[in-house]
């Protein structure tokens, strides 16, 4: 299965090619897969997980299928990136935390622009980190940047070593142009800190409150 997530969605995104990438399986109807969609909102809101529902739906799956995308073809399209942008303020705003979903923005902004400019980051990874402020708020996004960075770096060091032992080409699918060894798919790295950062607040491991104890003595 090469895009978990395609079950969901049908076709993910299209191709130069005009293809599109699809899991291995056939798929059903799209009348079942909007019934799937459809049951799953509705059993959220009948057992009263209206709010994990949104973020399941409007922030953890699309940012996990821009991951992937990413992780493909080193692209982070305005598809995956602005709509989690748009229902992050959004959400923000029917929950009466517009202030903390417009802060996050400015701090994913802040911390990913410069980088961005100076041709290190993608705007896709600009507006996903956008996205993920608006949802998490400036606080809960840090720590997700902060687990992604860590990710980042084991991966960056991992290809760079990988490289100077075995030469790797590894090309773009749709231009053919070659990834330099230290280029990583960032949007991915925050897809998994988000995971990572979930799983760990499941556990009832909170690493924002850690580091507030940490900073208190």
């Amino acid at each position: 299965m090469e895009w978990p997530l395609s079950f969901m969605w049908g076709r993910i995104m299209p191709t130069n090619a005009g293809t599109y990438i699809e899991i291995r399986y056939p798929l059903p109807p799209n009348i079942l897969k909007i019934s799937v969609l459809l049951i799953g909102l509705l059993y959220g809101l009948y057992a009263g997980y209206w709010q994990e529902t949104q973020f399941l739906w409007g922030c953890i799956i699309p940012a996990t299928v821009a991951g992937l995308t990413d992780l493909k073809t080193y692209r982070l399209p305005n598809v995956f990136t602005i709509p989690i942008l748009l229902m992050g303020i959004l959400y923000g705003l029917y929950t009466g935390h517009w202030q903390a979903s417009l802060l996050g923005v400015a701090v994913g902004v802040v911390f990913s622009l410069p980088w961005a400019l100076l041709n290190q980051l993608g705007m896709g990874d600009v507006k996903l980190m956008a996205g993920l402020g608006a949802w998490l708020g400036p606080f809960e996004f840090m720590v997700v940047l902060f687990i992604s960075c860590i990710l980042g770096i084991i991966w960056s060091i991992s290809r760079v070593v990988r490289q100077r032992e075995t030469p790797i080409a590894k090309t773009l699918p749709d231009d053919n142009a070659q990834v330099p060894p230290n280029v990583i798919a960032f949007g991915f790295c925050l897809a998994l800190g988000l995971w990572t950062n979930l799983i760990l607040l499941l556990l009832d491991i909170n690493l924002l409150m850690i580091v507030f104890k940490l900073f208190q003595g």
